[in-house]
């Protein structure tokens, strides 16, 4: 069965954003399985927003619900979906929020004019993403409060407050009691996410089974690039060839025969992350994340001060000596663009995927830290994170950072 969430689709209702579908889950869940021929155990499916409302709706613990397998989707709805590092999506949101979610919504409770006044900011999506006035936001309509009051309610709360934290899925682990399969790319706007459930349930799930019945799998994709190489994916992303083709449709199948069915198959009781290893374009299996045996390893940003090379260096020895600050010269009228990376959801309406960095490290607004030539074959999989000491002469300035692998013929590639 196919369900529309409240007030989408062919459903009926006023639609409001993740909130509706804890209870709406639960007693969906409830009615499936009392329907003619249900065995009573259910299983649910889906990605991106039907990821979370799998989440929603094992935090209410419906009696029935067996499993699930949500994909593409995250842990929280403040940090990491609308917010990322406390900042906001924009590249994500706006056009996610115009080019669907609202359009859909108008569509359904038969607003023609709304409908036609989002699909038209949703084609001009450059614009938009360059206007400011959040609380105010035009396509939005602001004054009408039918047509996505959620949207200033994200604007409105711009901390991860009571507001998120009642709709978030890291503060409930201990109420999910069902085996999960997460399904995740490389390249999606919600992998970390992904990994988070899955390692917040194998220690805080509900049950020992729920603990045990983990497993994640993280292939070379975007949001919705599953197909290659016949997908919208970049040229990088398609050279990982056949082997990254997404083996969701049987792996599903073979997951819900064992846990509906109760067939005894490949699916074991353990936790297991399955991970595509980008560059060697290889499948490999471990029991945790981050992977057992990872050498964690700081890496120094060291230089001289000099301006306007933008040249330093990573190593592995901390500088013994205090070095001057490496100073750049930002402009927030002109930020630096991302070339790929990990937006959604679409080639179209956000950047993804990998991409060579070389056009934008030639901007004046980017540091450059090079690492000596790795002389074995090195993996790198796992978290990073960056300690960072800066002062701005500006009111409010977001630092990004990324890694990025340079090849012998000196091209930068952005893993993710």
């Amino acid at each position: 069965m196919i369900q529309d969430v409240r007030g989408q689709g062919s459903s009926s209702g006023i639609f409001s954003e993740f909130a509706p579908d804890m209870n709406d889950g639960y007693d969906s869940v409830e009615w499936a399985a009392a329907l003619p021929g249900s065995t009573g155990k259910v299983g649910m499916y889906g990605s991106s927003y039907v990821g979370a409302t799998q989440w929603l709706a094992a935090t209410q613990r419906p009696p029935h619900l067996t499993t699930i397998i949500p994909a593409n989707t995250a842990s929280d709805y403040y940090d990491g979906w609308t917010y990322e590092g406390s900042e906001f999506r924009l590249g994500f949101v706006e056009s996610w929020a115009m080019g669907t979610i609202a359009t859909t919504a108008a569509e359904n409770r038969g607003d023609q004019a709304t409908l036609d006044e989002l699909t038209a900011a949703g084609a001009d999506i450059s614009r938009w993403l360059a206007d400011r006035h959040y609380q105010t936001f035009p396509p939005m309509q602001p004054a009408n409060p039918a047509v996505a009051p959620w949207f200033f309610d994200w604007i409105n709360h711009p901390t991860r407050d009571d507001y998120w934290k009642n709709i978030s899925i890291r503060d409930k682990y201990s109420n999910v009691d069902v085996p999960v399969l997460d399904i995740e790319g490389w390249y999606d706007a919600f992998l970390q996410g992904g990994l988070e459930n899955f390692t917040g349930m194998t220690v805080q799930g509900a049950s020992l089974d729920a603990r045990q019945d983990q497993r994640i799998v993280i292939g070379p994709w975007d949001h919705l690039s599953w197909g290659r190489p016949d997908s919208n994916g970049s040229a990088l992303l398609k050279a990982a060839g056949p082997g990254g083709n997404s083996p969701i449709n049987d792996l599903m199948i073979t997951w819900f025969d064992h846990y509906l069915k109760g067939e005894a198959n490949s699916i074991g009781n353990s936790p297991r992350v399955d991970y595509f290893v980008m560059g060697s374009n290889t499948w490999k299996s471990a029991p945790t994340w981050p992977l057992p045996n990872t050498q964690f390893t700081t890496y120094y940003l060291s230089g001289n001060g000099t301006f306007p090379t933008r040249q330093g260096t990573l190593t592995t020895t901390a500088p013994t000596q205090p070095q001057a600050a490496d100073p750049y010269l930002y402009d927030p009228e002109n930020p630096t663009p991302s070339i790929g990376g990990h937006s959604c959801c679409a080639a179209a309406s956000g950047p993804q995927d990998p991409f060579d960095q070389a056009p934008n490290e030639q901007r004046s607004d980017i540091l450059l830290y090079d690492s000596p030539a790795f002389t074995e074959p090195t993996e790198m999989a796992g978290p990073i994170t960056v300690d960072l000491y800066a002062q701005t002469s500006a009111p409010d300035t977001d630092f990004a950072a990324k890694i990025d692998v340079i090849k012998p013929t000196g091209e930068k590639n952005q893993p993710q």
